[in-house]
């Protein structure tokens, strides 16, 4: 927020003035507002499985239609049953924000290494700050920029399933 304190506070302290310059700053965020940008692009930040994620350009918003994917490989994780000392791979496609890596991380042990992959270096540069922001560094690697023709079937083996969302496309590869 512009003020740095939360809505609260503004009705505890209605009197209370506001600089000029972040008056300047609101009259901003109004004006990119009306343009339609998203509110998570002017804030910089978007709540996903209840942990805030800094956003910016270079990154989609996460969407919370997507937390259905994290409960899908939280479910597989539980249901299949992995050995006590197996280490669990998953290989988070187009990572953008880290918001997938962080949330099953929060989520699941230290049996369990994300790997997070993007196009973009820059996406990568958000999803690691976000990353360790989370707390959750020992779990979530961000390994590598990859290009669009980046041969996925190279990772076979390595994991034991490949999930990825990517926008507007439902992408469920199994090996």
């Amino acid at each position: 927020s512009v003020l740095g304190k939360d809505r609260s506070y503004l009705f505890l302290y209605p009197k209370e003035k506001i600089e000029k310059i972040k008056c300047e700053l609101f009259s901003n965020y109004i004006l990119r507002r009306v343009k339609r940008e998203p509110v998570a692009y002017i804030t910089g930040e978007k709540e996903f499985w209840s942990i805030p994620f800094m956003v910016t350009k270079d990154t989609l918003i996460p969407r919370p239609d997507t937390e259905i994917l994290v409960q899908s490989v939280l479910t597989h994780i539980r249901d299949k049953n992995f050995q006590v000392n197996e280490i669990i791979k998953i290989l988070d496609v187009g990572t953008g924000s880290g918001n997938l890596s962080v949330s099953l991380a929060s989520e699941t042990d230290n049996r369990v290494q994300i790997f997070s992959i993007d196009i973009s270096c820059k996406a990568l540069e958000v999803a690691k700050k976000n990353i360790i922001s989370s707390g959750y560094r020992a779990s979530c690697k961000c390994i590598l920029k990859f290009q669009i023709t980046f041969p996925l079937h190279i990772f076979r083996g390595f994991f034991k399933k490949l999930k990825a969302k990517f926008p507007h496309i439902h992408l469920f590869l199994w090996f």
